[in-house]
């Protein structure tokens, strides 16, 4: 198996003119950084009747970085909980994490405190990031989790 897959049989199914990614990117955020410099103001999200480009993502993502930097005191290897629905805020926390070589632990927003408790125990997350209305049942379970004085969030 391992010889059928050196000689690559995908390959004949690609149109003519169709290329593989060559270097392959070692990394979802070598990707994003790839695709930013091909072509910065293409979009990479749509939400609703918006577009989001890839200019504005890493700009948005690089601000989160620093806040968390400055603010959360995140260093590489902490984990931040991302407590959001589909949105795009929910990629500007995740390039921000790998940006610091974080590690993203997403919740799901429906979780009620005795879940998400759990699951902040089991992650003790450094940072959390959660839309607005899910603040109470978060800070209930940081409470919960016992980490509530130490760990940042933000709305």
């Amino acid at each position: 198996m391992l010889n059928a897959y050196r000689s690559r049989p995908w390959l004949k199914l690609y149109e003519s003119g169709q290329h593989p990614v060559s270097p392959a990117p070692s990394d979802l955020l070598s990707i994003f950084r790839h695709a930013v410099v091909r072509d910065a103001n293409a979009a990479v999200l749509h939400y609703f009747d918006r577009s989001y480009s890839y200019a504005w993502l890493d700009d948005q993502s690089d601000a989160l970085a620093v806040w968390l930097v400055e603010e959360a005191h995140f260093s590489r290897g902490d984990r931040l909980a991302v407590i959001l629905q589909n949105v795009p805020h929910f990629m500007v926390a995740t390039v921000a994490a790998w940006k610091l070589g974080a590690v993203v632990m997403p919740c799901n927003p429906m979780y009620k405190e005795f879940e998400l408790t759990r699951l902040l125990v089991d992650g003790a997350p450094q940072a959390v990031i959660c839309h607005r209305e899910h603040c109470a049942c978060v800070q209930a379970s940081l409470v919960r989790a016992g980490f509530a004085d130490d760990t940042h969030y933000a709305r």
